[in-house]
């Protein structure tokens, strides 16, 4: 008979060096740990979900968000066969490391049924699970009853720790209420991190702009509000990172900071650098909108050379020693109040996002 616990060795673990934190993406989901992805009908909760299995699928980093890449798999009640169609395509989803699963009567409340998602998930080497959402998957689960939340939760939970998958749980937001998601508190109790998707009233961008704010972080320092756009044109939606709805008017913008750290190394490279060689030194995708609406303000402001063909280099104009010029741009970085020495990784421009945000967190 195997012991119901076991022991650790206090004296080893001390011992042992520490592993770095094994985030699947961005600091929104880690491997073996559970993530609830909470908003109100309409945000946009299974499109950023969607993004996220396209970007571990891929390796990039939708809406300036680093995906680790591997393989992804969703498991849906919510959306069916006909609008999942639609989507894949629309994001330009991969046609490999990318499984869809819906559901035929799945049930979390079923020990039976999470036994067979740990088995499909080892199987396949899953490392990014989806389950959109927790209401349509556990239909017998009674969300204002503890005792009916707690199990399921629990139950996911081991479906992480077991298969070491970072799991994302999308859940509805209660209307009408400013409770960050619905239900017993024993859903807050249970999960590893809890972020709201939202958008501020009042935002003239209300359309297209989200915020995703952490309301539980027991992995790391709660971070500062991520900003986001979800943007449909052309029969694609696109997920970009956006600049913070209000905060303070007189901080330089995240497309600001991007344009001096990419023109600070093209002026350290007067060779050129190609525009995906610029993107990674920001540690962003090539196709980030907010590096290409920083590279579109260095071509107008005269601060660099736009490529006349697809794959010329980019160059910083008149690269030189410092002289007398007046060019604040380059010469005086420290009155932008912008390190041009560092480029920024996705947690860096994530804290700097919620910090213009100010007072309306």
């Amino acid at each position: 008979m195997s012991a119901p616990a076991r022991r650790l060795d206090v004296a080893e673990l001390l011992d042992r060096k520490l592993e770095p934190m094994p985030w699947r993406c961005g600091e929104l989901a880690a491997d073996g740990f559970v993530t609830v992805l909470t908003g109100h009908a309409g945000e946009g909760k299974s499109w950023i979900a969607l993004a996220l299995a396209v970007g571990v699928a891929c390796g990039s980093s939708p809406g300036g968000i680093e995906c680790r890449k591997g393989n992804a798999l969703i498991l849906d009640a919510e959306n069916g066969e006909w609008l999942l169609h639609r989507r894949v395509r629309e994001v330009d989803a991969p046609r490999v490391n990318l499984d869809l699963y819906l559901s035929n009567g799945f049930d979390l409340s079923k020990p039976t049924d999470t036994e067979w998602l740990t088995q499909t998930v080892t199987d396949a080497g899953v490392n990014l699970l989806i389950l959109d959402s927790l209401r349509s998957l556990a239909p017998r689960m009674e969300e204002n009853n503890g005792d009916s939340v707690a199990p399921v939760m629990a139950g996911i939970r081991q479906v992480a720790r077991h298969t070491g998958a970072a799991i994302i749980v999308v859940h509805h937001r209660p209307k009408n209420s400013g409770s960050a998601y619905r239900g017993s508190s024993a859903l807050r109790d249970q999960t590893d991190m809890l972020y709201l998707l939202g958008r501020c009233d009042g935002d003239p961008e209300v359309k297209t702009r989200r915020y995703l704010r952490a309301d539980k972080m027991r992995l790391a320092g709660e971070p500062e509000d991520l900003w986001l756009q979800l943007q449909y044109a052309d029969q694609r939606m696109s997920l970009e990172s956006a600049e913070p709805y209000g905060g303070n008017a007189g901080a330089p913008t995240v497309k600001e900071i991007i344009a001096d750290q990419i023109e600070a190394h093209l002026i350290a490279n007067p060779e050129g650098v190609s525009r995906a060689d610029l993107a990674r030194h920001v540690k962003r995708s090539r196709d980030d909108g907010t590096v290409r609406r920083a590279l579109d303000q260095l071509d107008i402001e005269g601060r660099a050379n736009r490529p006349e063909h697809r794959g010329n280099p980019w160059t910083a104009r008149g690269v030189r020693p410092p002289d007398p010029r007046p060019d604040q741009m380059t010469l005086h970085p420290g009155a932008r109040r912008v390190s041009q020495a560092t480029p920024l990784g996705v947690a860096d421009l994530t804290r700097h996002e919620g910090a213009q945000n100010g007072g309306n967190k």
